[in-house]
């Protein structure tokens, strides 16, 4: 379900942005931090979309 896909991504972009801010890779770099781009796309068109239903409380787990 969506509300499965956002518990499984946000964690995920967090523990990513946690290795990265002290690294020596902290830098825009596409082809470096592709999936993380991705994955920061993917939930924020998932809240664009579907942020009625999630404010309802509509999403099943």
């Amino acid at each position: 379900t969506v509300k499965a896909c956002l518990d499984l991504l946000v964690p995920w972009l967090h523990l990513y942005i946690d290795s990265q801010d002290s690294g020596s890779k902290a830098f825009c770099d596409v082809n470096l931090h592709g999936p993380f781009y991705t994955a920061c796309q993917s939930v924020f068109y998932t809240l664009i979309f579907r942020h009625n239903a999630i404010l309802e409380g509509n999403m099943k787990k």
